[in-house]
């Protein structure tokens, strides 16, 4: 029997191919950079006003990203979706600073 799992941090994401013929060290393991980490990093590297959109990969590395890119001088918005990834309540993410809403024409950052 074969089994493929994935575990989704904040940090990485693990995933496992188990295969019930083998001895557990010998099943394929690879451990990589959590959605919410990538596009944390890709989110530092923006100077210009940004909408997210998309799945919700949310957590701190992410929010944390777009509180700097408004610190920078520049406006972060969420689709409804993707503003789940920083709170279940759009108006508290407004409350935060963030625009939710559809997109005003800025650059997109899809989140996958």
């Amino acid at each position: 029997m074969k089994i493929l799992a994935f575990d989704i941090g904040t940090g990485t994401k693990d995933i496992l191919l188990y295969d019930s013929e083998r001895k557990l060290e010998n099943c394929l393991k690879m451990v990589v950079p959590s959605p919410t980490v990538v596009n944390a990093g890709v989110l530092d590297g923006v100077n210009e006003d940004v909408y997210l959109d998309g799945a919700i990969v949310g957590g701190g590395p992410l929010v944390f990203a777009a509180a700097r890119v408004q610190k920078r001088g520049f406006k972060v918005g969420f689709s409804p979706t993707a503003a789940n990834a920083v709170k279940n309540d759009n108006l508290r993410v407004q409350e935060l600073g963030f625009y939710v809403g559809p997109n005003p024409g800025w650059r997109t950052l899809q989140l996958d």
